[in-house]
């Protein structure tokens, strides 16, 4: 009596332990080649950590002590006429250890009046450029112990109406300059 092999039909599921162990074997066969003909060929790996220690030194830390004097006078602004300007100077002085990049903002409590500023003593002819209520003013950087004299100009609009009057506020801001 002939045994003959049990058929497999060709749609009949096929054991999935056999095929993962064939991938696992065909796996680390492969990783066994690798390795050894890494090793014949003379092929090292190594992996060095090493650490040490910085000593900085000494690190001091400056400071920032930014002032601004002024003598503007009021008479000079009072009486403007729609699309007149004065200007007048005041002096930025940085007591501090640090130089610093300086820009100046304004508010006013009337939108009929536009301030400008400007870095150094104030000409016979207005500012140009943005009013510094809507986009600061570069003044430029000051060194550290040092005084520079700036520009600000006091404009009324030429649609103000008359009678008009404000407050005004102008803030300085320094900023440490990196390098």
């Amino acid at each position: 009596m002939t045994r003959t092999a049990p058929r497999v039909r060709a749609d009949a599921p096929r054991r999935p332990g056999r095929l993962i162990g064939a991938m696992l074997l065909a796996s680390a066969v492969a990783a066994g080649a690798i390795l050894l003909g890494g090793s014949l060929s003379g092929v090292t790996y190594a992996s060095w950590v090493a650490q040490g220690e910085v000593r900085p030194g000494t690190i001091t830390i400056g400071d920032a002590t930014l002032t601004s004097t002024a003598a503007f006078s009021p008479a000079a602004w009072s009486n403007l006429l729609p699309g007149e300007s004065v200007r007048q100077p005041f002096t930025v002085h940085n007591g501090g250890t640090v130089a610093l990049s300086l820009s100046v903002s304004a508010t006013t409590s009337s939108g009929d009046y536009e301030l400008r500023a400007a870095p150094g003593a104030c000409g016979a002819t207005p500012l140009t450029g943005a009013t510094i209520t809507t986009t600061p003013a570069s003044l430029g950087v000051l060194a550290a112990g040092a005084s520079a004299t700036e520009c600000l100009e006091v404009r009324l609009s030429a649609g103000a109406q008359p009678g008009t009057s404000t407050s005004i506020i102008a803030t300085v801001t320094g900023g440490q300059v990196h390098g």
